[in-house]
C-alpha cells in the first residue's frame, strides 16, 4: 500500500481523495525543495528553544537550501557497468524520473541530500511493486524520502531487524529501507548530527533573535526604569505608566523632554544591542554554521571581500568538499540497495560535467588531456580520468600516433613480414594473418557505434508498443486486439536505417581490407537493397515472440481471476524483459548487417574464399572458438551452417549476441 494511502487511513477526519487534493494543492503553491523537504518535518509550535533549526535559524535554512538548490546541476544517469555505455531507456530510469506521485527526480534527490545534510543520515522507503510481491521483478513501485528522526531501528546484535515509522506506527523490513549515514563514533546504527557540536551556540543565537523581536515589538525603544523613594499605589503606577508611554514612547515622540512627577527618577534599562555585541554574535554563529556545511559566503550574498576569481574558487571548494561527498554516498546507496537487486549489470552515477563551478576548469582539462594524449593515453582513458563528460567513442580505446593519424594497433602490426625460408612450401593463407586482432577491432569499431544507436531505438519502440497495448487493455478489456501488421511496419521502419547503415559499413570495412573500390557499384547497391528487404522482414519475428508471450500472460491472468490492473502489471513485466533485450537484438542485427555487407562486397570483387574471425576473448562461445581460422569457399557455409557471422538462417544459439566477423582470403 502506498504511503499516501496509509496516511489517508490513519487520518479519520479526512478522506483519501481530500488528502490527495490537499497534498497536490500544497505542491503547486510551494517551492520545489521547500515543499518536499518541509513535508518531512514536523510543524514548529514554540519560540522559547530551538526544536526545528531548519525553520528557526536563518543561517541553517540558507545553508541547507544552498546545497539543495545546487544539487540538480549534477545529472543522475545510468550505464552498463562493464562497457560504461550510457543507458537511455530502462524501467529504473522511469522510476527515478517519477519516484512517487508528488516528486520529480530533482525533487527526490534534493530532499534526500537535504535530509542527509541536516541530520547526518538519510532514509528512503521503497514501496513494493506487484512484481516484487510476485517475485518476478525486483524494482520498487515508488521511492519516498523521510525525516530519519521519525524512524527507529530495531536491532539484534549488529543487525537491524526492522524499522519503525513512529508517525504511523508502521514497521518496515530492512530490505524496504535505504539508509545511509555519516561516521558516528558513538553509534553503530545512527549518523552523527552536524549541529550536535554547536547546539548551545545555536540556542544563544535563537534567544538573541527572540530578544531582537521583543525590541522591535516595543517600538524599537529600549526599556526604561522609573524609580522613586515615595510609596505609590497600584492605581498611581498604572496611571503614570500609561501617561509616560502615551507622551514619550514611539518614533514620533523621540527626543521629547520628559517631565517626571512624584519624585520619579529615570534609570537605564536592560543592555542595548551594542552592549550585547548582537551583530558580532550573529556573525560568529553564521561562521560556525557555514563551516559545518562548507557553504561559501558568496552563497549568502556576502561579497565584500570577494572578486570573481575568489568566488569561483569558493564554489569549487563548496562542490568538492560540501556537496560531492554527500552525493557520492547517496550514489553508492542507490547502486547497492536499488539498482543492484534489480539489474547487477548496470550502475547509477552522478554526472558532474554540467556543474557551473567546474566549467572554468574545462580549458585546463583539455590542455592536460592533450599532454596525456602525447604520452600515449587513449581518448576514452583521458575522457574518463579527467571527467570531461563525453560519451565513450567506439574508436576511443585506440591511441592514434601523431604522424598521419594512423591507429597504432594497425601501424605496429603493419610491419613487413619476415621473408619465409626458401625451402618452406607456399600455401593459401589470409593476407592479414599477422593483423587479426587489429582487424577485428576495425570491425568492432564500426559495429559498436551502430549497436549503441539501434539499441536505443529498439528500446523506445518497445516502450511505445507497451503504451499501445496498455491503452488497448484499458479500453477493450482482456480481449483487446492489436494491429500487429502495423506494429511490424513500425519495427521495420525503425530498424531499416540502422540495418542499411550496417550494410554500407560492411562494404566500407571490406574496401579497407582489400584497398580498392568496387567496379560495379550499381550491381552491389541492388544486392544490398534486396538483402535489406529480407533482413527487415525477418526482424519482425521479434513481434511474434512478444505477441505469444502477451497471449499466454493474459490467458493465465484471466484464468486466475485477475483485475485489469494486475493484467497490466503482467504486460509491463513482458515489455521490461523485451526492452532489456534491446542490446542483444541490436548486436545480433548489426553484426549480421555489417558482415552481410562485407560478404556481398567480397563476392562482387571475385574473392573466392573467406575465413572466420572471432574476438579471441573469454566471451566467445565454444562453438565459435572452434571456427577461429576456418576457411571455406565464398559460396559455401561454414561448418556451423552459417554463410557469415550473424546469418539469420542459423539457429539462435549460433547467431544471437555473436561478435565474430569474416576475412577475405586470397592466394599468394
Amino acid at each position: 500500500m502506498r504511503f499516501i494511502d496509509r496516511m489517508a487511513e490513519k487520518v479519520g477526519f479526512i478522506s483519501k481523495g481530500s488528502l490527495d487534493k490537499v497534498v497536490e494543492d500544497a505542491v503547486k503553491k510551494s517551492s520545489r525543495f521547500g515543499r518536499f523537504f518541509g513535508a518531512g518535518r514536523e510543524f514548529w509550535g514554540g519560540d522559547t528553544e530551538v526544536t526545528k533549526p531548519f525553520d528557526q535559524i536563518p543561517s541553517i535554512y540558507k545553508a541547507i537550501k544552498a546545497i539543495a538548490d545546487n544539487v540538480p546541476q549534477a545529472d543522475l544517469k545510468f550505464r552498463d557497468k562493464k562497457s560504461k555505455k550510457p543507458i537511455d531507456t530502462d524501467p529504473i530510469i522511469d522510476l527515478f524520473n517519477r519516484p512517487n506521485p508528488y516528486m520529480t527526480e530533482s525533487d527526490f534527490i534534493q530532499s534526500w541530500v537535504g535530509f542527509h545534510c541536516l541530520f547526518g543520515e538519510s532514509l528512503v522507503v521503497k514501496e513494493e511493486s506487484l512484481g516484487q510481491v510476485a517475485g518476478s521483478r525486483n524494482l520498487p513501485a515508488e521511492l519516498w524520502p523521510f525525516n530519519p528522526e521519525h524512524f527507529t531501528p530495531m536491532t539484534q546484535g549488529r543487525l537491524i531487524t526492522s524499522w519503525t515509522y513512529s508517525a504511523e506506527s508502521i514497521i518496515y523490513k530492512p530490505e524496504q529501507v535505504v539508509f545511509c549515514k555519516d561516521f558516528n563514533p558513538y553509534s553503530l546504527f545512527r549518523g552523527s548530527k552536524p549541529l550536535g557540536s554547536i547546539e548551545k551556540i545555536i540556542d544563544i543565537d535563537w534567544k538573541s533573535l527572540i530578544y531582537n523581536k521583543a525590541f522591535f515589538d516595543n517600538d524599537a525603544t529600549p526599556g526604561l526604569m522609573l524609580s522613586t523613594e515615595e510609596e505609590l499605589g497600584a492605581d498611581v503606577v498604572k496611571r503614570i505608566q500609561a501617561q509616560f508611554e502615551a507622551k514619550y514612547k514611539g518614533a514620533r515622540n523621540a527626543h521629547r523632554v520628559a517631565i517626571l512627577e512624584a519624585g520619579l527618577k529615570p534609570q537605564p534599562g536592560p543592555p542595548t544591542h551594542q552592549d550585547m555585541e548582537f551583530i558580532a554574535q550573529k556573525q560568529f554563529t553564521r561562521e560556525e554554521i557555514l563551516g559545518i556545511w562548507r557553504v561559501p559566503k558568496v552563497m549568502f550574498n556576502i561579497t565584500d571581500d570577494l572578486n570573481y576569481a575568489t568566488a569561483m574558487a569558493q564554489m569549487k571548494i563548496f562542490w568538492a568538499y560540501g556537496i560531492m561527498p554527500v552525493m557520492k554516498k547517496i550514489q553508492a546507496s542507490i547502486n547497492l540497495y536499488i539498482v543492484q537487486p534489480y539489474n547487477p549489470a548496470i550502475e547509477a552515477y552522478f554526472d558532474f560535467s554540467n556543474v557551473v563551478a567546474y566549467q572554468e576548469d574545462f580549458k585546463e582539462k583539455v590542455a592536460t588531456g592533450t599532454q596525456l594524449w602525447g604520452l600515449g593515453f587513449t581518448r576514452n582513458e583521458i575522457n574518463e580520468r579527467l571527467g570531461l563528460g563525453f560519451e565513450p567513442a567506439p574508436w576511443g580505446d585506440v591511441w592514434w600516433a601523431p604522424f598521419g593519424l594512423t591507429p597504432v594497433d594497425s601501424a605496429e602490426e603493419a610491419q613487413p613480414e619476415p621473408t619465409p625460408p626458401v625451402d618452406e612450401p607456399k600455401k593459401d593463407a589470409s593476407i592479414f594473418d599477422q593483423k587479426r586482432v587489429a582487424l577485428w577491432k576495425g570491425f568492432a569499431r564500426r559495429q559498436d557505434a551502430l549497436e549503441a544507436k539501434m539499441s536505443g531505438a529498439v528500446s523506445k519502440y518497445f516502450f511505445q508498443q507497451r503504451k499501445d497495448v496498455l491503452a488497448a487493455l484499458d479500453k477493450q478489456g482482456p480481449g483487446f486486439q492489436i494491429d500487429w501488421q502495423a506494429q511490424d511496419k513500425k519495427l521495420r521502419d525503425k530498424a531499416e536505417p540502422y540495418l542499411w547503415l550496417g550494410l554500407k559499413q560492411g562494404v566500407e570495412h571490406g574496401r579497407s581490407l582489400l584497398g580498392k573500390k568496387s567496379l560495379s557499384e550499381d550491381q552491389l547497391d541492388a544486392q544490398l537493397q534486396s538483402f535489406l528487404v529480407t533482413r527487415c522482414d525477418n526482424i519482425t519475428q521479434i513481434n511474434q515472440t512478444v505477441q505469444g508471450k502477451l497471449r499466454d500472460a493474459v490467458t493465465e491472468g484471466v484464468q486466475a481471476g485477475e483485475t485489469n490492473m494486475q493484467l497490466a502489471d503482467r504486460i509491463r513485466e513482458i515489455y521490461n524483459m523485451a526492452a532489456g533485450r534491446s542490446i542483444l537484438i541490436a548486436r545480433t542485427e548489426t553484426v549480421g548487417a555489417v558482415n552481410g555487407g562485407s560478404s556481398l562486397y567480397y563476392k562482387t570483387e571475385g574473392i573466392q574464399k573467406k575465413e572466420w574471425l572471432t574476438a579471441r576473448d573469454a566471451n566467445v562461445r565454444e562453438t565459435h572458438q572452434h571456427l577461429e581460422g576456418e576457411v571455406v569457399a565464398m559460396s559455401q557455409d561454414f561448418s556451423n551452417g552459417l554463410s557469415y557471422p550473424g546469418d539469420q538462417k542459423g539457429e539462435p544459439e549460433e547467431v544471437c549476441n555473436c561478435r565474430c566477423t569474416i576475412l577475405p582470403v586470397v592466394d599468394k
